[in-house]
């Protein structure tokens, strides 16, 4: 994965499967957009940057490795490593085997 960032949490980076996504960034809200379509969002919690409030992702860009990579950004921009959100669904939770699994190795 390559990245460019600003200071001000807005960037580019590229997933595993070579998509460009553009990020931009506005007081603890994260919007991911591929030609100019916005296809993610993600929210940190007010008072606990270790946490999402939410990550979303187009289904049509699911499982591009999306959200795996806008966490990293995120991580990246705020020098904290998010640990938690709030609850999962069914593909929340591959999310977080999969980083878990890469983390550990």
């Amino acid at each position: 994965m390559t990245e460019t960032e600003t200071n001000d949490g807005s960037g580019q980076f590229k997933t595993h499967t070579g998509l460009a996504v553009d990020v931009k960034h506005n007081n603890g809200m994260y919007l991911g957009s591929v030609n100019q379509k916005n296809i993610a969002t993600a929210s940190l919690h007010d008072e606990d940057p270790s946490r999402l409030t939410s990550i979303s992702v187009d289904p049509v860009y699911r499982r591009h490795g999306v959200a795996s990579a806008l966490m990293g950004h995120i991580e990246r921009h705020t020098g904290v490593k998010i640990t938690n959100t709030s609850s999962r669904t069914p593909d929340g939770e591959d999310l977080w085997k999969s980083r878990n699994l890469r983390l550990k190795s």
